[in-house]
């Protein structure tokens, strides 16, 4: 679907190319210079961009591998955790898809102390889908109420 798009290769060549997957696209803005935080900014949302669509496409380890490294990246080298990018949500999904219920409950178990004592509803809404998938459809139904 993706190769449909004119541009789609995020480099502005043909339709058929596929970018780089783990690294920025060449020519995208601050992808040239790693050492800004813009640089680094753009390299963690290329990042979560190629996990999401990885996780589309079911393509569950590499989706798991760049949503971690995306989170990696911000806490390292922005010094910041969930505000940016929701990557660790997305990654307990992946985690749930790779069979590691474990990992997805300690990649969402933050974000959702987080979410609750600051009143945040979209992250308290994205860590409740995860707690529900790994709570099954009897627990995830305790939940919601």
């Amino acid at each position: 679907m993706l190769a449909e798009l004119p541009g789609a290769d995020g480099q502005g060549g043909s339709a058929g190319a596929r970018p780089e997957r783990d690294g920025p696209a060449v020519g995208a803005p601050g992808a040239n210079d790693p050492g800004t935080a813009q640089g680094m900014l753009e390299s963690a949302w290329q990042w979560h961009a190629r996990g999401l669509v990885a996780l589309a496409e079911r393509r569950w380890p590499e989706a798991l591998r760049l949503l971690r490294r995306t989170g990696d990246a911000l806490r390292a080298d922005l010094g910041v955790e969930h505000t940016i990018v929701p990557w660790s949500s997305d990654a307990a999904l992946a985690a749930i898809a790779c069979g590691r219920a474990d990992l997805a409950a300690e990649l969402v178990q933050p974000l959702h102390r987080r979410a609750e004592r600051a009143g945040l509803p979209l992250s308290l809404s994205r860590c409740l889908r995860v707690r529900g998938r790994l709570a099954g459809d009897d627990g995830a139904l305790d939940l919601l109420r």
